[in-house]
């Protein structure tokens, strides 16, 4: 691997001393300088940055006896909250409206029921959007069933 890295820092610095010789102008010759700087520093640190690569990631196990539930609590919160801003986020998009979004999620983390607070819809033009149709089209958009979606 050193050997690799050092013969291509060696091929790359010939090489753009040769482009460099060729420049017809000095301010040619001023933006081959940055550009070959800027290759330089990838071909530099490219052994780092394979390190951090993911197929050579250690993996760390953790003790879930002591900490499993913990972490599992506040990844379900997290996730739920921010599920609830992106449904209220498509339903102000969508229907131009502001509803308070409630959601209950299973294990692997699918939304099993949804609920809508303080929802009055409006389409494009300014009529008001049965229930029904916000109902579908959320049905659709998260692939849920319609009889968990519940507005109030």
């Amino acid at each position: 691997m050193l050997n690799e890295w050092i013969r291509s820092i060696i091929i790359f610095t010939i090489f753009f001393s040769l482009v460099l010789y060729l420049a017809p102008d000095e301010k040619y010759k001023k933006h081959i300088q940055t550009v070959t700087g800027f290759v330089m520093i990838i071909v530099v640190v490219s052994p780092v940055l394979e390190l951090f690569s993911p197929d050579k990631k250690l993996k760390l196990q953790y003790d879930t006896s002591s900490i499993g539930s913990f972490v599992v609590e506040d990844e379900y919160a997290y996730y739920r909250d921010v599920m609830e801003e992106l449904v209220a986020g498509y339903l102000a998009e969508r229907f131009s409206v502001q509803a308070d979004v409630e959601l209950e999620l299973d294990e692997d983390y699918h939304i099993i029921k949804m609920e809508l607070y303080g929802l009055e819809a409006y389409d494009e033009y300014g009529n008001q959007v049965a229930q029904d149709e916000i109902i579908s089209e959320i049905s659709k958009e998260y692939g849920m069933r319609k009889e968990d979606i519940f507005i109030y």
